[in-house]
């Protein structure tokens, strides 16, 4: 499976999964530089799957739409990170699709998080918003959020 680069910049639409993780990896392998988001979410483990290819390749992210849920996993690797004026980002707590998470998984997916959002220069207030609003609601950062805590790097 392949997935063109053009122009050196991929666009990420549809929810994170799977296959459209795969889709953008294979971009990157074939030369994107910038990542485009508008994503609803999806699966954390694939965005974090994605999150460290991202990584690796250093590119630029940019919300286009809306970037929300699972998705702002995956923005949050770009070296560079750019919200375009009426594109917005969202973050709530997880849930899991299937069966109920157990206080060890939970803890440690927590952990993971955290070490993320470090990882990627994010205040820890990213993480609170998001663990402070439940799965079914979204909580869209304001410009100056997106700023004041380093979700923004431009």
């Amino acid at each position: 499976m392949s997935a063109p680069a053009v122009s050196n910049s991929y666009h990420f639409t549809g929810d994170v999964t799977a296959a459209s993780v795969d889709k953008m990896i294979a971009a990157l392998k074939n030369g994107a530089r910038t990542v485009a988001f508008d994503s609803p979410g999806g699966l954390i483990n694939e965005a974090m799957r994605g999150y460290a290819e991202l990584r690796n390749a250093g590119v630029t992210t940019v919300v286009s739409g809306e970037c929300a849920s699972a998705c702002s996993i995956l923005f949050l690797d770009g070296t560079e990170r750019d919200i375009q004026p009426m594109a917005r980002l969202g973050v709530h707590q997880w849930s899991s699709v299937s069966d109920p998470t157990h206080e060890s998984e939970a803890q440690l997916l927590s952990g993971m998080l955290v070490a993320l959002f470090k990882e990627a220069g994010v205040s820890e207030e990213f993480f609170v918003v998001g663990a402070s609003t439940g799965a079914s609601d979204m909580y869209w950062l304001t410009r100056s959020e997106l700023r004041d805590w380093g979700v923004t790097t431009s």
